[in-house]
């Protein structure tokens, strides 16, 4: 049980230093010196920046989602709560009722 917590904790790491990085990137190559002469015909810089893009927009869905689908969880416990809360039968166990002759 140890192990998968400390697994589940270095890859919830590695997703927040995968994102951080590619912020970082972003936010300090956005006004670069464009690479006319490159071998391909396209800046470098300008398609790492694009696959950094990439991937935060797709690590947003993820935590959007997740989110959206905890919020559910919780109001869907909440809601079967109350009802089950309601639909209990009452007994005398639990009217806390004496019976004495």
């Amino acid at each position: 049980m140890l192990r998968k917590r400390i697994a589940a904790f270095i890859i919830l790491l590695f997703f927040i230093f995968t994102s951080l990085l590619s912020g970082i990137y972003i936010i300090s190559h956005t006004n670069h010196e464009h690479d006319r002469n490159a071998s391909n015909g396209g800046c470098a810089v300008c398609l790492q920046i694009k696959e950094a893009v990439h991937i935060l927009s797709q690590l947003r869905l993820a935590v959007v989602s997740m989110f959206i689908i905890i919020i559910y969880l919780f109001i869907l416990v909440f809601a079967l709560g109350s009802l089950l809360s309601f639909f209990e039968a009452d007994s005398l166990i639990k009217l806390k009722v004496r019976m004495n002759n």
